[in-house]
């Protein structure tokens, strides 16, 4: 984890979209999971990412979002986080709403519950 997006809260300075790739490039991250239900976050999503999967979950009384995505920030992700998280789909309650995305960046294919 980094602090560094805290920061640029603090600051109001926030983060461009370009920003962000080269924060996650530096990184050297594959992967990133967000909550994407707040406009803050999701005018911050680099184009060049590609989702993979959304879930969405019951009620959240905590943070008041319930839908969170995984990104394939390195293209090559992609198909590997896709076949982890079918993996993992057999673990999750069945009050999670899974949907895997196509190849297409962003495009929902299929419901899964």
């Amino acid at each position: 984890g980094s602090m560094e997006p805290a920061w640029h809260k603090i600051c109001n300075s926030g983060f461009t979209k370009e920003q962000v790739e080269s924060w996650m490039r530096a990184e050297n991250a594959e992967i990133a999971i967000l909550q994407i239900q707040w406009d803050e976050v999701r005018s911050r999503i680099p184009d060049s990412w590609r989702k993979v999967a959304e879930w969405k979950l019951p009620r959240n009384v905590v943070f008041g979002d319930t839908r969170v995505a995984f990104f394939a920030v390195k293209p090559e992700a992609a198909v590997d986080l896709g076949v982890r998280l079918l993996a993992f789909r057999e673990k999750l309650p069945g009050r999670i709403e899974v949907n895997m995305t196509s190849d297409s960046p962003n495009q929902p294919v299929e419901n899964a519950r």
